[in-house]
Parts: C-alpha cells; sequence; structure tokens
C-alpha cells in the first residue's frame, strides 16, 4: 500500500510494469545511460519529503508539477543531483529545498550536459562567487538548465560586443540585482 498523504496526484502519469493491480515496478523515466534505473514512487515521495526536506506537502506538489521525479532513480539520479546542488552549487540543503520546490525540473537535468557547465559557467565566465551563484541558483533554478553554448553566453557576447555594453555591462544586464551588488561588493574590496 502506498503510503502518500493523501490520494497520489491525479496529475501524476506513472507507467506501471507487471501485474494488473498496479503492483509492478514503475517503468524507468529518461536521463542519461546508467541513470535509467527503475524508480520507486514511495522512495521518491519520502526522498523529497525527508531527505530534501519539502515536507509531505512540497513532495506532493513537486511531483504533480513534474510527473516524471516518480520514475527516477534514486541512487542514479535523484541523490546525485540533491548532492550537487548542496555541495557543488553550494546551496546547502536549505536553499536547495527552496530551488527544488521552485523548479523540481532540476532533478531531472544532466549533470555533464547541464548542470555543471551551467554551473561552471556562472563562476569561471560570469565572475559570480560561490556564495553569489547559489543565491541566484535559489531565486532561479531554471538557470541551470540553459544551454551554455546556445543560451547563456550568445547573450552575454550580444550584450558585450554587439551593442557595446563590454563585459561589465553585459553581465550587469545577465545577473539579478542581488548577485551583481555582491560581485561589485567584491570587486571594490580587491581593488
Amino acid at each position: 500500500m502506498a503510503r502518500w498523504a493523501r490520494a497520489p496526484p491525479t496529475g501524476l502519469l506513472v507507467a506501471r510494469v507487471g501485474d494488473q493491480d498496479g503492483g509492478g515496478a514503475l517503468a524507468a523515466g529518461g536521463g542519461e545511460g546508467e541513470e535509467d534505473a527503475v524508480g520507486d514512487r514511495d522512495a521518491v515521495f519520502r526522498f523529497l519529503a525527508e531527505d530534501v526536506g519539502l515536507g509531505r506537502a512540497g513532495a506532493l506538489k513537486a511531483m504533480e508539477g513534474y510527473a516524471p521525479l516518480a520514475n527516477y532513480s534514486m541512487e542514479g539520479k535523484l541523490a546525485p543531483r540533491l548532492q550537487f546542488l548542496v555541495e557543488e552549487a553550494g546551496l546547502g540543503r536549505e536553499r536547495a529545498a527552496k530551488a527544488i520546490a521552485r523548479y523540481p525540473h532540476v532533478l531531472g537535468y544532466s549533470m555533464s550536459k547541464t548542470l555543471t557547465p551551467a554551473l561552471r559557467y556562472l563562476v569561471e565566465e560570469l565572475g559570480l562567487r560561490r556564495d553569489g551563484a547559489a543565491k541566484l541558483i535559489t531565486k532561479y533554478p531554471r538557470v541551470l538548465g540553459f544551454d551554455v553554448e546556445d543560451n547563456i553566453a550568445p547573450k552575454v557576447r550580444y550584450l558585450a560586443e554587439d551593442l557595446g555594453l563590454g563585459w561589465d555591462g553585459a553581465v550587469h544586464r545577465q545577473v539579478p540585482q542581488r548577485a551583481r551588488l555582491q560581485r561589485g561588493a567584491q570587486s571594490r574590496a580587491q581593488g
């Protein structure tokens, strides 16, 4: 018997494989090769509610908002992405929970093709400090899903080169106010 706070969300499209009464395993959700292991809806719910810290209502909302979560593997997909947000992106548990609550799709992004390159671009190319990048990701987690080469970098180049704003002007318009202020304070402290 499923351990849901209430009936499973009606928007949750979960393909069961196996017997007719729903006792079979969940079909794998798309992903990156070895990460396509079969998921367990109840385990994903507990992971979101307890490990991520969304609580029962937040976990249900996340699963309703992004149905493929129910099919993702804990070890192959969800846990590594939470670890990425908490440790590599520097969000910590509380901010990672906020980011996931705002945009649960971030748990479905490719580590090698999307998450890591986007974080690297924010820190290395735009010059955000780790904490500034963490604040940006917490508020706008979708930024991790933007393709660096096809989306973010061309916009920055356009602002810097074609509009003649220069690097600082381009970054100034790409990065939200708080991150800009933090970057400016860092520059003044070093100069």
